[in-house]
């Protein structure tokens, strides 16, 4: 079974029915992820997006969902053991502060700059990894006077119908 079908019959199962469209958009957000990541931190996790569906969709993936809330880290252990997800830390910490920790991939949602979450998360991404950012439609203006190398990638959100883009940095 495909992928994006394996997708379909599992939220199908959940009673959320997704369109097949909507299951091809998914689908290419995770691609965004490169192939050979096997693990990923989450900063600012918040109530787990996008850590917990990434973690769902792709089980072998290790992910580390960084969150300085005590409350929201309640919540992401509750589902990490609601979910049986094994191979998921929840980290209740500031990414500055998080020691010991080597990551393909740091995602983050518009919490940050580029420029800030690049040097905040820096530490905890592997040469040759990459940032991923969740922008609004300012994105290409906010990246157009950085010093970094940032692809945006333009996301079309089913049903509502709004644009997201992913800012996408590769650590040298």
């Amino acid at each position: 079974m495909r992928p994006d079908e394996l997708l379909i019959k599992g939220l199908r199962e959940l009673g959320l029915g997704p369109s097949e469209e909507q299951a091809r958009k998914f689908m290419a957000y995770l691609g965004v992820l490169p192939a050979d990541a096997v693990s990923v931190a989450d900063v600012g996790s918040g109530a787990g997006f996008p850590g917990l569906p990434l973690k769902i969709m792709r089980p072998g993936l290790r992910v580390h969902l960084i969150e300085s809330s005590a409350k929201k880290c309640s919540f992401l252990r509750h589902m990490q053991r609601t979910l049986e997800l094994g191979g998921l830390e929840v980290i209740e910490s500031r990414v500055e502060d998080v020691r010991g920790l080597r990551v393909d991939a740091a995602l983050t949602r518009a919490l940050f700059s580029v420029e800030d979450f690049v040097r905040k998360a820096s530490h905890i991404v592997r040469e040759g990894g990459v940032f991923v950012l969740n922008k609004g439609p300012k994105a290409k203006e906010e990246v157009e006077g950085s010093s970094l190398h940032c692809e945006v990638v333009p996301v079309e959100l089913p049903i509502a119908g709004a644009t997201r883009n992913l800012v996408v940095v590769r650590k040298e």
